[in-house]
């Protein structure tokens, strides 16, 4: 009876061992959830699930002004503003986007948001007005915007890479951030 015991004992601290190893092999939530990325260079579109995008321009200058009402909002750094082209799926979206600079994540400006629904059928060009330090923005060779829709999870995300010595990336004195403009798809 003493061995049988024993032998019990023995085997459920090894099962209770080898459960613990199992558990810290486990991936991470974020891994386990993390979003697929579609990548695409400056000029091309990304295609993802839901939406597709593709960055036209880029601006860099130290003064945007709102094309509704003419105001002039400088900026703490240097304003980039990415020209980005959005196209729903088969249904309609809501999208969201940042930039990467180096190892910082940028919310878009919120002084000039508007809209933030795709319709199927309809491309959208708009402009979003990223705020980054100027030091950090000589520091590195591009920026990259990241695109997606609903919750970012297991889904896909664009990553839109903007190389900032491109011919397509305009050094200003001010950067004009108007209104999206919608055409059919």
């Amino acid at each position: 009876m003493k061995t049988r015991t024993a032998a019990s004992v023995l085997s459920t601290i090894v099962a209770i061992a080898a459960a613990a190893l199992v558990w810290h092999a486990l991936p991470a939530n974020t891994t386990i959830y993390a979003p697929f990325d579609v990548r695409a260079p400056i000029g091309t579109p990304a295609v993802g699930r839901g939406v597709t995008a593709k960055v036209t321009a880029a601006q860099l200058a130290p003064v945007i002004v709102d094309g509704t009402s003419g105001r002039r909002i400088p900026a703490v750094g240097t304003w980039l503003v990415p020209t980005v082209t959005l196209e729903s799926g088969p249904t309609f979206e809501y999208y969201h986007a940042d930039l990467l600079v180096g190892p910082n994540t940028y919310a878009p400006s919120d002084r000039l948001l508007t809209g933030a629904l795709l319709q199927p059928g309809i491309a959208e060009e708009r402009q979003w007005a990223f705020d980054v330090p100027r030091e950090l923005l000589d520091t590195v060779d591009s920026a990259v915007l990241r695109v997606w829709v609903g919750d970012g999870r297991l889904d896909s995300r664009l990553i839109l890479d903007i190389p900032l010595n491109s011919p397509r990336v305009e050094r200003a004195d001010s950067v004009r951030v108007s209104k999206p403009a919608w055409s059919a798809a």
